[in-house]
């Protein structure tokens, strides 16, 4: 997608939201080049919700602006063929204008998700992370949270269940049947291990923790 034709696009979802959601955002302000992630490798920012500077507003209304890097959509539909430019781009839109009203809210619900899902990345990644970053995201039920598409469930074992599962392996009830967590990838704790859910439900990931 060509730059002008992507900053009508980025002008009509902005439009799109209704007035009262976006009342004092500005933008959306579209930047040319890419917003690479400081360390995490093939991780692109795709937008910004950048609060305005009290000492330029008016009055108590939070004001906000929102940005789109241009270039790092572009680089993410560079890498997936099945990267969709305008539908990334309106779910962005939305995402900031979230931020927006959180913020203006005193929520930081929508911030620490975002938190949560880097210090995912950073964990596919090989890189440290935060063990518990999950429970940051939407809680489903008991032992369970979801984060965007991908859901974490968290088993906590005793020390006698720990000491079963490292020999014979973990079986995890999920949506009606039975996952397999493999006794030699129970070693060191928390212990994270993937399964797809299918097509369009993103992964499910079973974290073990000791009790």
């Amino acid at each position: 997608m060509r730059l002008r034709d992507f900053v009508r696009l980025a002008e009509e979802e902005l439009e799109a939201v209704p007035e009262e959601f976006r009342a004092g955002v500005g933008g959306p302000v579209v930047v040319r080049r890419a917003k690479r992630h400081a360390f995490l490798p093939g991780y692109y920012t795709l937008g910004q919700c950048v609060p305005v500077s009290t000492m330029f507003t008016l009055g108590e209304e939070h004001l906000s602006t929102v940005f789109l890097y241009y270039g790092s959509f572009v680089a993410c539909a560079m890498q997936d063929p099945g990267f969709d430019v305008a539908a990334e781009v309106r779910e962005t839109v939305r995402h900031e204008i979230r931020h927006h009203i959180e913020d203006r809210a005193g929520s930081a619900a929508l911030r620490d998700e975002d938190a949560a899902e880097e210090q995912n990345e950073r964990r596919l990644e090989g890189l440290p992370f935060a063990p518990a970053f999950y429970r940051c995201g939407e809680r489903e039920g008991e032992g369970l949270w979801r984060l965007h598409d991908d859901h974490f469930l968290e088993v906590v074992l005793d020390p006698r269940a720990l000491l079963r599962a490292r020999e014979r392996g973990l079986g995890v009830r999920w949506r009606g049947g039975v996952l397999r967590v493999p006794a030699d990838g129970l070693a060191v704790l928390p212990a994270f291990h993937e399964f797809e859910e299918g097509e369009e439900e993103g992964r499910l990931t079973v974290v073990v923790r000791e009790r």
